[in-house]
């Protein structure tokens, strides 16, 4: 979606062939980079992540998901009001999506 964005900034240039492509260059470079931020910053730190206990295993993550889901009325009852908009926004939105 992010090079769509990009190309819905670029299409009124005229001829348009080389400012996307330009473009798309330049927000790869831009993920690039990003993604290479992650990555020192990921390599700094998963150790004293783990040490402390900050990351809990998933199937942990899961247990208390489902437990706490279906222990409380009102979490419940929240998931299921919002289901309705969510499904109304898929079939609104077609197969295409």
């Amino acid at each position: 979606y992010d090079l769509k964005a990009g190309w819905l900034l670029r299409r009124e240039h005229r001829p348009w062939d080389p400012y996307e492509r330009e473009g798309r260059r330049e927000q790869f470079r831009a993920a690039l980079i990003g993604f290479a931020a992650a990555l020192a910053v990921v390599a700094v730190l998963w150790q004293s992540y783990f040490r402390q206990g900050l990351v809990p295993p998933v199937a942990k993550v899961y247990a208390d998901t489902v437990r706490n889901g279906l222990g409380e009325p009102g979490v419940l009852r929240t998931l299921l009001l919002w289901a309705i908009p969510g499904a109304l926004v898929q079939l609104l939105g077609g197969v295409r999506r």
